[in-house]
């Protein structure tokens, strides 16, 4: 019988491929993507098995040709054997429940090894029996228990698939529906094969399936730092969810540079990223040699991470690995021509025997990486309850607290343009009222929010404000083009924001043109792939984005290029230091270079006539500050606008 084998030859250089790109970019280290990349070797030699055992081997003598195919034949049959089940297992994981699910009753584990261990055994006794498989003058041949062979992995794949569907609530919507796809996509490439044995399909459709996990389910782009090689904060979000539903003991430690701010400051960001690589590897080469290749180690941002151990140890071995982990830090971990060291903070937590939910560990996480501590490393089980209640005490609550009670409110501050003396935008402000009748800086609660999650509810209630103020007043026949929105970039990190953000336009009736979203200079620093194809996604619908507080971060013209901002607001800092003669030039040099890539000019914090003056002379195209008009609540900036347009 003449084989189809292309299909297997395509598979095998789509596997090569997918192991290139593991091992290139770093993906191969945590629990769930080291059993991905076993699961990929596993198929990939179990695809080389099936090509050697079909392809004609003419130059070899009849004996040697018989002796290849019966190897290939055995390897083939094991590893496919191997393959469906260890595919439940990685469902399983994904998940964050198979230990879970295998411990609550150990029973489970034996019914799910036996019909594994009875194929295992028909294929070993193949010698004997011929039932499997034959190799007759050279070409393979199918043997009646071939069925069989088929048959119990066919029970894996269902066995599976029900799992996914009782299991599966810890993923997301799209990364469960992915998963569920590829069902129907194998089974009819088994079909196919079974039906018509000399086409190989089933292999391909394996690497297929690796494909579509890896690009939709692993999802690189947003789940890795790659250049660190760490996992990122939104990896880490999605893991706390797992982490509570597994059951499984975990020792998770939170780690955060205390100097991180000031090291970005006195250095560059290609160091500070340097660095934080160097506290990832000396972190794994610091833990136990099990466990480098399945720790879990997130970046989430401003030097805070966490590592995440399955760790059943005593308290006493806890605190000395940390010990040993804190030691290779502070060694290893020396600024070059600087006095400063670099001094950690660490906090042990063992889940879920000191927090057992995932909203309680998310607030005290927050709280920890919020507050300064006297201790470098901290032991949850040893803090006190009032040590626990002063950490939580924090402006999060605050946050919660103004939500509840609608001390929220935006304010608008009019844009002057240049070119004729009105004011055809605003920025919109949010304003937290205090309990006592005072006002909370932004500065403030915004970078809470973000690290505690509060940001969305913000984020909602100011785009449900500032659209339904553009709807219920007319804005255009105002005077007005548009209104400037900010944006944190943690938003856009969220999972299909760009489809909510325009689903929330549409039912305000609000067109693009109505609005302009800003990203602060420092925030774009952090712009991740996923984050970048949100904002380009939104770019494409024709919605229009600011960078906001430009000179405050570490500009260069590639940032400013690298994406389509319409305009580039000069941050106050630059405004403040315009009577220095020196900066006269680095102000007027940095208008010019923003006017040759195309972008608009908006200057912020212009507080007097002079300052305004030199930058209308300058040729900048819009002006924001006190000299023209300071933020107002709605019914004054109606009014203010009213009266000067």
């Amino acid at each position: 019988m003449n084989y189809y084998y292309h299909f297997d030859i395509c598979a095998y250089v789509l596997l090569l491929v997918i192991l290139f790109s593991i091992y290139f970019r770093k993906l191969q280290y945590g629990k769930v993507n080291r059993v991905f990349t076993i699961f990929a070797w596993l198929l990939s030699f179990c695809i080389l098995f099936d090509i050697l055992s079909v392809i004609p081997l003419g130059s070899l003598s009849l004996k040697k040709q018989t002796m290849v195919k019966t190897l290939a034949c055995y390897g083939y049959y094991i590893l496919h054997s191997c393959l469906l089940p260890f595919f439940t297992i990685f469902i399983g994981i994904c998940s964050g429940t198979w230990d879970k699910f295998i411990n609550k009753y150990p029973i489970r584990s034996h019914l799910f090894k036996l019909p594994f261990y009875i194929n295992i055994m028909l294929i070993l006794t193949n010698p004997w029996t011929g039932g499997v498989f034959t190799i007759v003058n050279g070409a393979f041949n199918r043997g009646s228990l071939t069925f069989f062979v088929y048959l119990i992995p066919m029970f894996y794949m269902a066995y599976s698939f029900i799992y996914l569907l009782t299991h599966g609530s810890a993923l997301t919507d799209e990364k469960r529906q992915v998963l569920e796809m590829v069902y129907p996509l194998n089974l009819i490439a088994v079909y196919i094969q079974f039906i018509n044995s000399n086409i190989l399909m089933e292999m391909f459709s394996m690497a297929i399936t690796m494909l579509i996990i890896m690009m939709f389910v692993l999802k690189p782009e947003e789940s890795m730092e790659s250049d660190i090689e760490s996992k990122s904060y939104i990896a880490f979000v999605e893991e706390q969810t797992k982490l509570f539903a597994s059951g499984r003991t975990s020792l998770v430690i939170l780690l955060k540079i205390v100097e991180d701010n000031e090291i970005t400051i006195l250095y560059n960001e290609k160091f500070h990223r340097q660095l934080l690589k160097k506290v990832v590897r000396t972190v794994r080469k610091n833990v136990d040699a099990k466990d480098r290749k399945i720790v879990g180690i997130y970046y989430l941002y401003h030097g805070h991470f966490a590592i995440i151990l399955d760790k059943r140890s005593t308290k006493d071995v806890i605190k000395r690995k940390t010990q040993i982990i804190y030691d290779a830090l502070v060694k290893d971990t020396q600024l070059p021509n600087s006095t400063m060291d670099v001094n950690f903070e660490m906090c042990n937590i063992r889940i879920p025997v000191d927090i057992d939910n995932v909203e309680q560990f998310r607030l005290f996480s927050e709280a920890f990486f919020n507050k300064e501590n006297s201790k470098p490393y901290t032991q949850y089980w040893e803090l006190t309850n009032e040590e626990k209640e002063h950490l939580l005490f924090d402006i999060n609550k605050e946050v919660e607290n103004a939500l509840k009670n609608n001390r929220f409110e935006m304010y608008y501050q009019p844009i002057y343009y240049t070119k004729d003396g009105k004011f055809h935008s605003a920025e919109a402000l949010i304003r937290l009222h205090g309990e006592e009748d005072s006002f909370i800086s932004p500065s403030v609660f915004i970078p809470a929010s973000e690290k505690s999650g509060a940001i969305y509810s913000i984020g909602e209630f100011v785009n449900n404000d500032v659209f339904s103020f553009i709807k219920d007043n007319n804005i255009n026949d105002l005077g007005l083009d548009c209104i400037e929105i900010n944006l944190s970039i943690i938003q856009c990190m969220e999972e299909n924001f760009d489809v909510k953000l325009i689903s929330k336009m549409k039912k305000y009736g609000i067109d693009p043109d109505m609005v302009n979203f800003e990203i602060t200079e420092t925030a774009s620093d952090y712009i991740s792939d996923a984050v970048r194809k949100n904002l380009l996604k939104l770019n494409d619908k024709n919605i229009q984005f600011s960078l906001d507080d430009y000179g405050t971060g570490y500009s260069n013209l590639i940032r400013v290029t690298s994406f389509p901002f319409k305009i580039i607001k000069l941050d106050k800092s630059l405004t403040d230091r315009i009577a220095e003669h020196r900066m006269h030039s680095v102000i007027k040099d940095t208008i010019n270079l923003l006017k040759n890539v195309g972008a608009m000019i908006v200057v912020e914090g212009v507080e007097d006539k002079e300052t305004a003056d030199w930058f209308i002379a300058e040729g900048v195209d819009f002006i924001q500050g006190y000299y023209f008009a300071k933020p107002m609540p709605k019914d004054e900036f109606l009014k203010f606008i009213r009266n000067n347009n």
